[in-house]
Order: structure tokens, then sequence, then C-alpha cells
């Protein structure tokens, strides 16, 4: 396990920055981490406890150190483990309700039991502010840009809901998308959003690895971010976004769009992330039917399974499976015969729109059969991968670009090569038309799904039926 760090000696110096899920997040001033970002979880710093926290939080760096690391290298990293005094977590709070930068919606959540009172010590978690570039610090001119690209690929599973089968023709993103339209579903970020047109966005075209399909999907995000994508200047101030009339000139946007999709198509991130999703060979409708099975298991305790699968310690495999629909898992395949059969009709289901629906209806059912003969162990290892397709599908790929020489010249790119791919410990380094700009492009909010969300699951993917 990773070292802990305790946090002595004076203060920081911490601002609060910004939060979204269960954490916030908070950033070094000074000392030997200045500049480096806190992730704390928010109820740690709002109420009392009568168990520590240390489970959730080297859970955490677990998962993103055996799970997460390995594969996505050198687009994440291991973040550091911070331990907090009592004044230190009663420190943080203070910071953050006084910053005056709580988002409206969350408020709420930072109510306290008495931050006076809170005598625990906590863990959390530090880890570099990829919106700069190590040794580039000071540049002048560039950008961030944080895009969400959501799931690349359309469902494959024969374990699809008769009723849902729509899944099938239309990819995750635009099934959200035409429920909006219809006011089935709200997002939080429609409340704010300065449009609320329907996105034409095409994450399949942004998984494609063609770079033309690439900058056409980016285009679309240009032309309506909704919440997955954000542009901040070289001064940390917002110029695109949902809540705002983009800020960057023609040029600029031209120029930012043609240099991403220039390296997402040079890099391989995006390939690497897409193996991660497409662990998704349940669907989520075949994901609710394992979970009710092992609930069953385990004699209908669902804390007791959800633990049971949120606990990846021991089952990370020590080398990966050959070959098969799950070639790419990280979770160690159990011995058993009807997961075995299940994994068979995964792999020998293809294109389902040309089946009739009959044909569908039998598969679908020897399928849900199969499920219900499975182990403790196959359910685990399915719910496992199932939530880590997930937790792939709702990152955010963080880009910064900047001038080498200081020239922003953001001419029309007529020709762009790369000089350096991305690097452990480098940048990369491309020219366009002649100037020399460096990139970083690092993967954000990677942390682990819980599988407390399969309990909710059935109740929101009744939503499609409304299609």
């Amino acid at each position: 396990m990773s070292m802990v760090i305790t946090e002595g000696g004076s203060s920081p110096g911490w601002k609060y920055v910004f939060e979204g899920g269960k954490h916030a997040i908070f950033k070094y001033s000074s000392g030997e981490r200045k500049g480096k970002l806190l992730r704390v979880r928010r109820e740690d710093l709002t109420k009392k406890r009568d168990s520590s926290n240390f489970d959730y939080v080297l859970g955490f760096i677990l998962y993103i150190r055996e799970v997460v690391f390995p594969r996505l290298a050198p687009y994440t990293d291991i973040p550091d483990i911070i331990e907090l005094t009592p004044d230190q977590v009663s420190e943080l709070y203070k910071v953050a309700v006084s910053s005056g930068r709580i988002p409206l919606l969350r408020r709420t959540s930072w109510e306290s039991d008495d931050s006076s009172t809170l005598n625990h010590t906590i863990l959390a978690s530090a880890s570099s502010d990829y919106r700069q570039i190590p040794g580039y610090e000071n540049q002048q001119g560039g950008w961030s840009i944080e895009i969400k690209p959501k799931a690349g690929y359309t469902t494959f599973s024969p374990i699809v809901d008769p009723k849902r089968r729509v899944k099938y023709e239309m990819d995750k993103f635009a099934i959200q998308q035409a429920l909006i339209a219809k006011n089935v579903i709200q997002k939080g970020w429609m409340r704010t959003s300065v449009t609320m047109e329907i996105s034409k966005y095409d994450p399949l075209c942004f998984f494609s690895g063609e770079e033309q399909q690439i900058a056409s999907a980016l285009s679309s995000l240009f032309a309506n971010p909704q919440n997955y994508l954000k542009v901040w200047d070289e001064k940390g101030s917002i110029v695109h976004s949902n809540k705002l009339v983009n800020r960057l000139s023609v040029e600029e946007t031209s120029f930012i769009q043609k240099s991403l999709a220039f390296i997402l198509h040079s890099e391989t991130v995006l390939s690497k992330l897409l193996q991660m999703q497409l662990l998704d060979i349940t669907d989520a409708d075949g994901a609710v039917l394992v979970y009710n099975h092992l609930v069953e298991l385990y004699d209908g305790d669902h804390a007791e399974a959800e633990n049971a699968v949120d606990n990846v310690d021991g089952y990370i495999a020590s080398k990966p499976l050959q070959s098969g629909c799950l070639k790419s898992s990280p979770f160690q395949k159990p011995i058993c015969e009807s997961l075995d059969r299940l994994l068979s009709k995964v792999e020998a289901f293809a294109d389902p729109t040309s089946k009739e629906q009959s044909e569908l209806d039998g598969i679908y059912h020897q399928s849900a059969d199969i499920i219900k003969t499975l182990s403790k162990s196959a359910c685990i290892f399915l719910l496992q991968n199932w939530l880590l397709s997930l937790a792939m599908c709702d990152v955010g790929v963080l880009i910064v670009l900047a001038p080498v020489d200081g020239d922003q010249s953001t001419t029309d790119i007529t020709a762009s090569k790369n000089l350096q791919l991305q690097g452990e410990s480098s940048p990369g380094i491309m020219e366009c038309d002649g100037n020399k700009w460096v990139y970083s492009v690092k993967i954000v909010d990677c942390g682990n799904k819980s599988a407390i969300s399969l309990r909710k699951l059935e109740k929101k993917e009744q939503y499609i039926e409304k299609l």
C-alpha cells in the first residue's frame, strides 16, 4: 500500500477550487506541495463519524494503482495519500464555506454537525494540477480543455431488456439527448445553461480513431458544450462552457479544435479508454439481473453484496485473459461453468438490428436463465467489470496546450506534425505551421463507482421505454 503522508507543520494555505459529486477540491498555495490539488470527501468535512474514512480513501488509491493506472498510463497518475488532523479538517471546512464559490445547488450539503466538534483525523488524496504542464507553468498563452467524452460504443450485449431494444440502434449519449428532448429527464447543468438545444455530438465519431471524425465530434461539442466541454485560458478563466457565450475568437476556436483532433488521433488515450469501456458486456439491464441474483445469494443483504463488489483487493488478476470479450479486464476470472456459457453467448452475439424480435427474445431469456445459475464470485466479477466500464464512461479528458516560444499564433492550421508523443514524465510536442506547442493529456475523475448505484439502476433504465 502507498505511504501515508502526514500534513504537519504550518498551514499550506489551502484554497477552495471546485467540487463535483462527493468531493471538494482544494489547492495548496504554499509548502512542498504548492500548486497540487487536495481531494477530500465532502461528508468527511461536515459530519461526525463513528468510524474513520481510511478504508474509503485507501480503497480509492488501491483502485487507481491496481486497476486504472496500469491501463491508462501515461494519461493518469497515482495520487499521494494525505493524513489530516482535526484542526486541519476544521480549517478546510472554513476555507470552503467562506470562499463564496460553493455552487448554489450544493450549499445544503455543506451544512455541518458543527465543524468545531469534528474531532477526527481523516485521509485525503493529493495530485498534480493537470491544468499546468510541469516546466511550462509560467508560459504565456495557451488553453486547458476538458472534455467528457461519454460512452464510445453502442451496446452489444444480448441481455438488453426486450422493452429497451432501442439501445441497439442508439448509443448512450444519443439516448440521453432524446430523453432530454422529450422532457423525460433533466440534468442539473440545464438550470444554468445558456442554451437548451439538443447536442449533435457523436461519441462514436470521437472514439473512431479517425482524425476527421474526431474533428467533427469536437466541432459539435464546441457548438453546444452542454456539460461536456470547458475551456480555460492560461490565467484560469473559463472562456467557453455551457454557462457562457464562447469568448474565443473564430480563429482560436478553429485552432484548438484542429489541434485537439491531431493530438487525440496521435496519442493512444482514446483507444485505451475505449478498451475499458467495452468491459460492459452485460449492459445495464444484465447488470441489474446479475445484481439481483447476487443479493439473493447473500440472503437478501444488499449492503453485504455491494461491499463484496466494491472491495477489489484480492480480485486483481496476476495476468490478463488471453482472449474473449473480457480480455482487457483487470480482474481475476473465477472458475464457473455458467460464467463460461454466458461469455460464449455474448461473444457469439452480433448485429442485433438484423435479427427478428423472436430470435432476440430467445437469446435474452437463455442468457437471463444462465445468470440465475452464476456463483457469487462470477456475479462479483461481472459487476466489477460493469462498474469499471461505467466509471470510464464518466471520466474527463483534460488537454493543455501551450506555445513553446510564446507565439500564440492561431492562423488556420495547414500542416501539423508530432515531434514527441507524451511520456510518463514529459509532455508531448507538436509543430503547427512552424510554431512549436507543448501539450499534456490527462484523464481526470477516474475514481471507482460504488455498487450501491445498482439499487436504483432498474428505475433509471425504465425511462428508455418512453422513446
